[in-house]
């Protein structure tokens, strides 16, 4: 659905009962904050309206192509902070939360055989995929994964941007010229009306990236726990936001005269929630009604299954514009940083401090075999296992029959060694 408006923003946002609101949260509080944050920057409009004149030049230059043919890969990298040890996903979420990203912007994901008909002409693979980081800013291994312990219950990021600031409890983002940072936590005060918020781009570089309950990450396999909203979709919606994407009403308040600068995918009133039966016509749309199963409508997980082409070139646009220097992140390569001879591979350790009981994961470079030893700060085996042939590495540890204290877990593989230190605290 598209109106030609460069002067596209926001002076009120009003949100929409769509169908069914019942008691679930709004899904997204991304324009909320976006008004937010013109009223702070003046600037900020101007800025985002050379984006959208340079998106519809690349539109215009693209015209009857559907998608890039070149696949972009974005690295990710998570700031996990927790209060909880349910708020401290797993890596297995994490990376189940990756693949349903990448099946998701591929149009691979299983449930596109619950596309409408009408809907599948315009159904399309956007050619961006995404990779947990396997180098930080340093050049130095990483997982991807930062755990931060947070003493508050947790943030509120519809009010403030705490968490995105190591000074105000949260964590310091990644260079956002490289990395897709999200920030997962609870989320508490104004917040618990909603589940996730973007930066457009524009925005200032401290705060780039997605916030995302914690409740919300996840896929297929590790689903999260967030009733209704448990697959991994909100990610996918929200990462739509970050590419440029604006919800696909408009956020016109069923005003029927807004826009989401968009040709193929229909006009509509407001947000659909909970899965509606096609077609769900309004605002005069014709025998096909709202495309209610995009990405950036507000239905359940297992009810959205797709973008357009059009959304594709739209973000395709903004990976060639103000997201350009992504493309050419290191973020995925292989580390060449000062530790990367002596760690080849980084190693993830949750929860730490410990009980007794943690989990340890690895990315391993390729297929290894792996032998874990873990020793107390005398040097004694106090535990030791052997894989063979694995390329992810995620192992249960348990020392609750061991005193409290450090203790080293040494991680050893054909290509090198990694070692990390786990307090055992009960």
């Amino acid at each position: 659905m598209r109106k030609y408006l460069l002067l596209l923003f926001v002076s009120v946002f009003v949100v929409s009962a769509g169908t069914s609101l019942a008691q679930k949260p709004k899904r997204c509080g991304t324009m909320d904050y976006l008004a937010r944050q013109m009223a702070e920057d003046p600037t900020l409009a101007s800025k985002m309206a050379d984006i959208e004149k340079m998106t519809h030049e690349f539109e215009t230059q693209s015209a009857g192509m559907r998608t890039s043919s070149t696949v972009i890969t974005i690295p990710v990298v998570f700031h996990v902070l927790y209060h909880t040890t349910a708020q401290n996903i797993s890596d297995l979420k994490i990376l189940d939360q990756i693949a349903t990203l990448n099946k998701d912007y591929a149009y691979l994901n299983a449930d596109t055989v619950n596309t409408p008909a009408a809907f599948r002409p315009v159904a399309a693979n956007t050619n961006i995929q995404f990779c947990l980081a396997t180098q930080d800013p340093n050049g130095d291994p990483t997982t991807g994964i930062i755990r931060k312990y947070i003493t508050a219950t947790g943030f509120d990021p519809y009010t403030n941007q705490n968490i995105k600031y190591t000074a105000q409890g949260g964590d310091d983002a990644w260079d956002r010229n490289k990395y897709l940072n999200i920030w997962t936590s609870n989320f508490t005060g104004a917040s618990t009306q909603i589940i996730g918020i973007s930066q457009f781009p524009g925005g200032a570089a401290a705060t780039d990236g997605c916030v995302i309950l914690y409740g919300t990450i996840g896929g297929e396999t590790y689903h999260g726990t967030t009733a209704y909203y448990n697959l991994g979709r909100t990610a996918t919606h929200e990462i739509g936001h970050w590419l440029n994407l604006y919800h696909i009403w408009g956020d016109d308040g069923g005003a029927c005269n807004g826009s989401d600068y968009v040709t193929d995918t229909p006009n509509q009133a407001s947000e659909n929630y909970s899965c509606v039966a096609f077609p769900h016509i309004t605002c005069n749309n014709g025998p096909n009604g709202d495309m209610y199963v995009n990405y950036m409508d507000y239905g359940d997980d297992n009810c959205l299954n797709m973008f357009t082409a059009g959304q594709g070139t739209r973000m395709t646009a903004a990976l060639n514009g103000p997201r350009i220097s992504i493309k050419t992140s290191p973020g995925c390569q292989e580390p060449t940083g000062i530790n990367s001879t002596a760690r080849q591979f980084a190693v993830s350790i949750y929860p730490n401090p410990s009980t007794g009981e943690f989990v340890l994961t690895s990315k391993l470079k390729d297929l290894s075999d792996v032998e874990v030893i873990v020793t107390n700060i005398l040097g004694e085996v106090v535990y030791k296992n052997s894989s063979k042939g694995i390329s992810y590495l995620v192992q249960t540890i348990d020392l609750s029959d061991q005193s409290n204290g450090i203790y080293m877990v040494e991680v050893r593989t054909n290509s090198g060694m990694s070692t990390q230190k786990v307090v055992l605290n009960r």
